[in-house]
């Protein structure tokens, strides 16, 4: 099993290359989930608006069913999005040098 070693300071820390990858499908699903998230309350704040403030009911409904739809979609994509990141790290935003 290949390793690879880590060095933070004084303490110097072994990790498998399957342990990274695990870390690294934790941080990009992670991180996949947060984005879709905001999407769906971003979602949600349209809807509360349309209803409350505005008082349009159908698009209040629309954006609340978008709000889910868009929920829905995130959580299901997230192990998909984790697998094709750690496949492609190049895809992350540290990585490509911004």
């Amino acid at each position: 099993m290949a390793t690879e070693t880590m060095q933070s300071g004084d303490v110097r820390t072994i990790l498998t290359v399957d342990e990274y990858r695990s870390h690294q499908k934790t941080y990009f699903g992670f991180k996949h989930l947060i984005r879709w998230a905001i999407a769906h309350f971003a979602f949600l704040l349209l809807s509360l608006y349309s209803f409350l403030i505005q008082g349009n009911v159908q698009a209040g409904v629309l954006f609340l069913m978008s709000a889910a739809v868009v929920l829905v979609y995130g959580i299901i994509t997230t192990p998909k999005s984790a697998e094709e990141a750690v496949r492609h790290p190049s895809t992350d935003i540290a990585d490509s040098g911004t």
